[in-house]
């Protein structure tokens, strides 16, 4: 919200600088990539899912320092923004699965419930199967967007051979 907030001020009064251009992004990716990290150390998702969305940020920074070199400025592409919105939700939908798991478990709610791979069978899809799908979706079109990035920006890799 606060992100937003502070988009629209900043357009709205015209008062967009460089350093807001490059810190509002980097400050997007340390948010979200702690997020996803903490969910590989509670072993929630798979950290080859993070492999690909933080190799997708790389390549994306990497294309947009050397376009910088050339005094350009790459803006962020429609599956770009979708990668993040998408990559936003999959996150406060985590947490908050997260939120009703420990709930249930603190309220014994489900003691009475199949157990499913040794776990009660909320926890398991609450825990596993959500979250995996959500993230799923973030990865592949982390690929996708790492891809439009590379293949529209290719002649940047191409003057440095």
């Amino acid at each position: 919200m606060s992100d937003f907030i502070d988009g629209y001020i900043a357009r709205k009064y015209d008062v967009i600088s460089t350093f807001g251009k490059v810190m509002d992004p980097l400050a997007d990716k340390i948010m979200s990539l702690s997020a996803i990290l903490c969910f590989v150390q509670l072993n929630i998702v798979p950290a080859w899912m993070v492999i690909i969305i933080v190799g997708r940020e790389f390549l994306v920074s990497g294309i947009r320092i050397l376009a910088a070199d050339e005094g350009k400025i790459i803006m962020a592409s429609n599956w770009g923004k979708t990668k993040t919105v998408i990559e936003i939700i999959a996150i406060i939908s985590i947490l908050f699965l997260m939120c009703v798991n420990h709930t249930i478990n603190y309220y014994h709610f489900s003691r009475q419930n199949l157990i499913l791979e040794g776990e009660p069978l909320t926890e398991f899809l609450l825990l596993k199967v959500i979250p995996y799908i959500l993230m799923l979706v973030v990865a592949v079109i982390s690929l996708i967007s790492g891809f439009e990035y590379f293949f529209k920006n290719k002649h940047l890799f191409e003057k440095g051979l």
